[in-house]
């Protein structure tokens, strides 16, 4: 009679069968899982092991990255120095992470103004908290958007955003204190060069999908889906 050792077995056969479900989890979220999403033209949130792949900060022409990440992060050599900045904090409520937005707005926005070969990538260890406040703080002060639509913005582009409950007040907070219109405070030369960076038009057409049917194009649901994801997201900050 044939004698299997049950434990053994049974723990293998487990162990196969999530990583064949999690590689069509991964499979099936492509830009949404754990990859680098592109938020705006040259603008990209990722999660902390894609930044420090040389292939993919290769194959994108990534030039700047923004950590936002509790420890010095390994990055590769590629990247200049003078071309990171770092953000040390934890993905917690009580962070202070809104006294850090103004500085991320701002290298993010002369970056991509500079000139039309550099990218920058954003990061943090999943991709779905810390970084996605930075980018979403940055298309609240460059395009115009309120929090909500910042947040539902992303997240239609990455799935897995989800920023905490503290770092959803501390976008309000920021909201609060930008001028009506932040781009106005852009010199012309500069202000064309954000325009070229981010699509000229952009927040325009933002405006309108959002309103219309959300940015999640080419599903029936999105709208209902970006309209829920908003009406969540209100009751979270309003319970907070």
């Amino acid at each position: 009679m044939l004698s299997f050792g049950a434990p053994t077995w049974q723990a293998s056969l487990l162990a196969a069968a999530e990583t064949r479900d999690r590689a069509r989890r991964e499979t099936a979220q492509g830009p949404r899982g754990r990859a680098a999403t592109e938020i705006v033209p040259r603008l990209y949130l990722t999660d902390y092991f894609t930044v420090r792949n040389e292939e993919v900060l290769k194959r994108l022409r990534i030039s700047h990255v923004v950590s936002v990440i509790e420890y010095a992060p390994a990055l590769p050599e590629l990247l200049p120095v003078d071309n990171r900045i770092h953000i040390p904090i934890l993905d917690r409520p009580e962070a202070d992470l809104l006294s850090h937005l103004d500085m991320t707005t701002a290298f993010i926005r002369d970056t991509l103004a500079e000139n039309e070969q550099n990218r920058v990538m954003v990061h943090c260890f999943q991709g779905v908290s810390r970084s996605a406040t930075v980018v979403c703080a940055y298309l609240m002060a460059t395009m115009d958007m309120t929090p909500t639509q910042a947040v539902a913005y992303v997240k239609a582009k990455r799935g897995i955003v989800s920023p905490n409950v503290g770092f959803l007040r501390q976008l309000n907070a920021y909201a609060a204190r930008l001028p009506p219109s932040s781009t106005k405070t852009l010199t012309p030369t500069a202000r064309a060069a954000s325009r070229l960076s981010a699509g000229f038009g952009m927040a325009h057409r933002i405006r309108k999908l959002i309103d219309r049917e959300g940015v999640s194009a080419g599903t029936k649901t999105s709208g209902a889906k970006l309209a829920l994801g908003e009406t969540n997201l209100k009751e979270e900050v309003a319970k907070s």
